[in-house]
């Protein structure tokens, strides 16, 4: 991102940390949560999301987009896209809602850099109880256990969770070869002046980072809390930030 660096030696480095902030996404596991309220279904609705980017001191007014489609009566496909400097990303997942609950089938990822491309491939196979993967041109497969989420489901079973009255989140994702585990807390749910969406409704989180040098909180629509409305973060000295500029619903 050429606003955001500070040569071209750094400039992939900030673009890359900024854009996964972007591509922070949050799953579920068999976890132990806590609850504040009654369980409420969370009705899916299509739409179309804007962003705008913060770092160093500098903006970029147009970061990142993400979509959500429904394909047929229980099928969606999630997409999501970013840019920065020389530094891009971008996925899809497709799967089925099913009784409150996504359900993954395939995940696709690339993120490209002026130097390389990296993709990444996950296959859920729910009858065999098989992920089956594609990272670094490296191919295997893993135990698929318990709720997990590929990295852009687990954003619609956050969403699904804090609907039903959650506060405390422990999740899992399937990510490149491995089985991420995070946190999130709820911390409150305030009304967030957004710079070009204006007041909106929000549930507040931290996440429980693992690196005490790095600050994630995130907010999430209200009322549709699987659109992100802020996402910012603290990795050491430098704070990167993204918001919502604009959203849209739709039929499909």
């Amino acid at each position: 991102m050429l606003i955001f660096s500070q040569g071209i030696t750094k400039g992939p480095k900030r673009a890359k940390v900024f854009c996964a902030a972007f591509r922070l996404t949050i799953s579920s596991l068999l976890f132990t949560s806590s609850t504040i309220a009654v369980a409420e279904a969370l009705i899916l609705k299509p739409f179309t999301a804007s962003y705008r980017g913060e770092a160093l001191g500098l903006s970029q007014a147009e970061f990142g987009e993400r979509k959500l489609f429904q394909v047929d009566q229980n099928h969606y496909r999630f997409e999501s896209a970013a840019s920065a400097y020389v530094y891009s990303a971008q996925e899809s997942s497709d799967f089925s809602w099913e009784n409150n609950q996504a359900i993954p089938q395939s995940y696709r990822s690339e993120t490209q850099t002026l130097f390389k491309t990296r993709k990444n491939r996950i296959h859920f196979d729910h009858a065999a109880k098989i992920i089956s993967y594609t990272y670094k041109k490296k191919s295997g497969t893993m135990q698929l256990e318990g709720n997990i989420q590929d990295p852009l489901t687990s954003f619609i079973t956050l969403a699904s969770r804090l609907a039903a009255g959650e506060t405390t989140i422990s999740v899992a994702e399937a990510k490149g070869r491995k089985i991420k585990h995070r946190t999130f807390q709820l911390i409150d749910t305030p009304t967030l002046l957004t710079e070009r969406a204006g007041a909106i409704k929000t549930y507040h989180l931290a996440l429980k980072d693992e690196d005490p040098k790095r600050q994630t909180e995130v907010w999430l629509h209200h009322q549709y809390p699987y659109i992100a409305v802020r996402i910012k973060q603290l990795d050491d000295d430098d704070q990167f930030l993204l918001e919502l500029t604009d959203f849209k619903l739709s039929a499909k």
